[in-house]
């Protein structure tokens, strides 16, 4: 969830994964499992459907 919030607020892919200390491959591909899982296409979206009061589905690690 923690490379979701970040991108939504508005961090590339490779400050999000020096942040993390993971590549910004593996930043990108945690962000594609997410917005499949939110059904978003893109960053906006994918704050929107963060900030929302829907129930968000499970991002944790091991799932995204």
């Amino acid at each position: 969830m923690e490379v979701a919030r970040l991108a939504a607020a508005g961090l590339r892919n490779k400050e999000i994964g020096e942040r993390l200390s993971i590549s910004a491959f593996t930043v990108k591909d945690h962000l594609h499992s997410a917005f499949r899982k939110l059904g978003v296409s893109n960053r906006a979206m994918l704050g929107c459907a963060l900030t929302s009061s829907a129930p968000i589905p499970s991002l944790s690690p091991e799932s995204v």
